[in-house]
């Protein structure tokens, strides 16, 4: 522009073993996973990881990101390159009824930098209206952008999610590319797969090719080429990290590789899914990087309507139109 608990046990089951013999460490081990110290449900080829992963992943990848997008809360973005800084902070909420996205620029150096170029937006829609507010300089006024009452909401809608997706979907995508669209590719093949330690959980390490041509008119742009990836089979096949190749256009209006890395850092949710906590994207070949810290949680209290309103913003609501 992320694991084995192979240790788990391993010291007391060393102890005893001791005692009762050598025979008896071979059988502890076995119980185990093996001499590798898995446990036993990581004692499996690497066929059978691979036909495991394609089976399992894609459903829990799609039930991980319906959890995902009820959360709410706040992320700052960190953004660091050589032409161009920001930090900015950002914001969902939502109810039945109702959804927010927002950003707030705290800073922003660029070299080239448009002079009408907004530093915060709000998109909102509820179910009488929906509207856009902007901010021109940090720490100004809001301005109503656009009030849509009986019009087509659905650009303003499209922004939402946009924003929703982007805060819930780094634990399956890459930097570019979702992991579902990813392992659909015709292209895409599974090199290498097995259990590895990672941050003291069962994980898998998985390797893959995904080498094509990218640019191609009426193709889905996917960049990703070829990389690594540690995955949760037990949180849902969430990504940890990942090392990986990606094409992009460069300077030279040509289409070159550049590697990325990717690390992650997530707590349990108390329904069991994972929430993440931090995400850091880097790139040595743009000496670009991504940090996102997110305090995002289930929803404990639903805000209430008016919270989604202009009024909110201490702006009038539309002609004919009550405050809720």
């Amino acid at each position: 522009m992320i694991t084995c608990n192979w240790l788990l046990g391993h010291w007391s089951e060393r102890s005893r073993a001791a005692k009762i013999g050598w025979g008896s460490i071979v059988v502890v081990l076995l119980g185990l996973g093996g001499l590798s110290g898995c446990s036993p449900a990581y004692a499996q080829t690497p066929e059978e990881w691979r036909e495991r992963f394609l089976r399992e992943a894609p459903k829990a990848w799609e039930e991980y990101l319906a959890f995902a997008r009820t959360l709410q809360g706040r992320w700052t973005s960190r953004v660091t390159s050589p032409n161009y800084s920001s930090v900015t902070h950002n914001q969902i909420k939502q109810n039945r009824h109702c959804r927010l996205s927002a950003y707030e620029v705290e800073h922003r150096q660029a070299k080239y930098q448009h002079p009408r170029e907004l530093y915060g937006e709000v998109y909102v829609i509820n179910p009488q209206y929906a509207f856009q507010l902007g901010r021109r300089k940090p720490q100004a006024s809001w301005f109503v952008a656009e009030v849509i009452v009986n019009g087509d909401k659905s650009k303003i809608i499209e922004s939402i999610d946009r924003s929703i997706d982007i805060s819930s979907g780094h634990l399956v995508s890459l930097s570019y590319t979702d992991l579902r669209t990813l392992v659909k590719q015709s292209t895409f093949r599974i090199i290498d797969i097995k259990p590895i330690s990672y941050n003291d959980r069962e994980c898998v390490e998985l390797h893959f090719n995904n080498e094509h041509r990218v640019g191609i008119k009426d193709k889905l742009f996917v960049p990703e080429q070829r990389g690594k990836l540690i995955l949760d089979p037990n949180r849902f096949w969430t990504l940890c990290s990942a090392e990986i190749v990606s094409a992009y256009l460069s300077n030279q209006n040509k289409f070159e590789e550049f590697p990325e890395n990717i690390s992650i850092i997530t707590r349990d949710s108390n329904s069991g899914y994972p929430i993440i906590v931090k995400y850091t994207y880097k790139s040595k070949s743009s000496e670009t990087t991504y940090e996102k810290e997110y305090e995002l949680d289930e929803i404990k209290r639903l805000p209430s309507d008016e919270e989604f309103t202009l009024s909110a913003f201490g702006l009038p609501e539309p002609v004919g139109l009550e405050r809720p």
